[in-house]
């Protein structure tokens, strides 16, 4: 029988305490630990597995985390054998079925019949609904979950309490899957709410809020965080995550990886801004320049503020923002010289139109200093990231000035391929599109893909994973290696 432990809440002490247990048990145990949102701390899982697998008969790690930050810190594992298992709230074909055949047999369609009389009309509902909880909750109770948290929420949105349950909703938006009881009367403070009471705020929200080991956590925020932040406007927004940001900074250390730090990740990362809270690139370039005083010691500040000035075409202050991330990390650890590289890329194909003396000399310093990523560097863990950049900016530097790459430079970029194809146990969207585009490339200059059909072949071997929908911003955004 396994002996099994669950972690809510996981930091370096917990992993100590992890291996000191492990190195204290006998080869006969079977030994499954569940840690919840821990892919940030990918790594050293994967040194504790490796450390300790040969030592037991079985050692399972099940980690549990949201699908974009999965999304963006999965390629840790490299070659390690992983199994993973999407869950999605979305309702395909196949689910739809699955879902109308169970219910049906036991009794269970309930108020989906009101809706439609026939199977199939039946599973079409479904797949209209398009959410597995709120399929079930029409069942139940006859209305979309969103109906009746309307209701619900327009007896609470009147309430002095009620904008801190949208702050916390937020945060929760952008990856932050609980945060400390203790910071909700500074979270109160900064929203100029004079008095706060926690027995209270529960009274009014605790049917979609848990207490866990002081921690505040959401349930079923996917489902009403659109209803939620309806009202919020960018400027609360904003001011709640600058207000969390001071908080956090101060104490915040370089290299450290605790909770806090995870947090702090999450709320200046470049897409949150855009994407949740609602900034354009300038908006965001501002909100950082301002929190500079505060973060201006920790390196991912300086990285999220160089790649919006890389999206932003402002590559020299991107060059200026990455040499301020190697001086607050010590040294160009591994997402620093990628994101280098990325900008020196960028820079040169941007400087075909505008600059176009620079343009060779730039992009060769960024191709040049990917391929040593990749070749002297050794990061197996981020071999994808490097192998992505280099094809995928070759093929739009070539393109623009329509010209063949050199033979070299062809070889390099099949070399990119095979390794990035070897290092992922996943055929995700990006490496699929990736080949697609290079086969069109080759296919239009003339060129030939070394051993296309053995590529084809492993390609069509590996798993695919639906659930990654990676785009620049999840490479920009890979987690900081040391």
């Amino acid at each position: 029988m396994f002996k099994a432990f669950y972690v809510s809440k996981i930091d370096l002490h917990c992993l100590q305490v992890v291996g000191q247990y492990l190195e204290n048990t006998s080869s006969e145990d079977l030994i499954l630990f569940c840690f919840e949102d821990a892919a940030g701390f990918y790594k050293p899982l994967i040194e504790i597995l490796e450390k300790y697998k040969s030592k037991l008969t079985k050692l399972i790690i099940i980690v549990i985390s949201g699908d974009v930050t999965q999304s963006s810190n999965k390629y840790v594992f490299g070659s390690v054998p992983l199994l993973q298992i999407p869950l999605t709230e979305k309702v395909n074909s196949a689910l739809a079925n699955s879902m109308y055949e169970k219910l049906s047999e036991k009794t269970q369609l309930g108020k989906l019949v009101n809706y439609a009389d026939r199977r199939k009309d039946i599973i079409n509902y479904m797949r209209q609904i398009n959410d597995f909880i709120d399929v079930l909750y029409v069942a139940h109770h006859g209305k979309r979950f969103s109906e009746y948290f309307s209701n619900w929420i327009t007896l609470r949105d009147s309430d002095i309490q009620f904008p801190i349950f949208q702050s916390v909703t937020l945060l929760t938006s952008i990856g932050i899957p609980d945060i400390s009881i203790n910071y909700l009367p500074d979270i109160a403070r900064s929203l100029k709410i004079s008095s706060f009471s926690y027995p209270y705020f529960i009274q009014l929200f605790g049917e979609f809020c848990s207490n866990e080991n002081g921690f505040l956590r959401l349930r079923c925020s996917r489902l009403f965080s659109n209803v939620v932040l309806g009202n919020l406007t960018v400027d609360v927004k904003i001011n709640i995550i600058r207000n969390l940001v001071y908080e956090l900074a101060k104490d915040l250390k370089e290299r450290d990886r605790t909770y806090n730090n995870e947090i702090f990740m999450h709320l200046i990362r470049a897409s949150s801004l855009k994407k949740i809270v609602g900034l354009d690139e300038q908006q965001s370039i501002d909100f950082l320049i301002e929190l500079k005083e505060s973060c201006k010691h920790l390196s991912y500040y300086w990285i999220q503020l160089g790649i919006l000035y890389r999206i932003s075409e402002k590559f020299e202050e991107a060059e200026n923002a990455f040499e301020y991330a190697k001086k607050a990390h010590g040294y160009e650890n591994y997402q620093i010289a990628h994101t280098t590289a990325k900008n020196y890329m960028e820079w040169g194909l941007w400087s075909i139109t505008n600059a176009p003396s620079q343009a060779e000399h730039l992009f060769n310093q960024g191709a040049t200093k990917v391929l040593e990523l990749l070749w002297k560097w050794r990061y197996p863990d981020a071999i994808c990231f490097s192998a992505h950049s280099y094809i995928d900016m070759n093929i739009k530097y070539y393109s623009e000035l329509h010209v063949v790459p050199s033979q070299s430079t062809w070889l390099a970029m099949n070399s990119c391929l095979d390794k990035y194809v070897d290092s992922t146990n996943y055929l995700d969207k990006l490496l699929g599109d990736l080949f697609s585009n290079m086969c069109k490339f080759a296919a239009k200059n003339g060129l030939k893909i070394e051993h296309e059909q053995d590529i084809k072949t492993r390609l069509h071997r590996k798993m695919y994973d639906s659930t990654n929908t990676a785009v620049e911003w999840s490479v920009d955004e890979l987690p900081l290696y040391e």
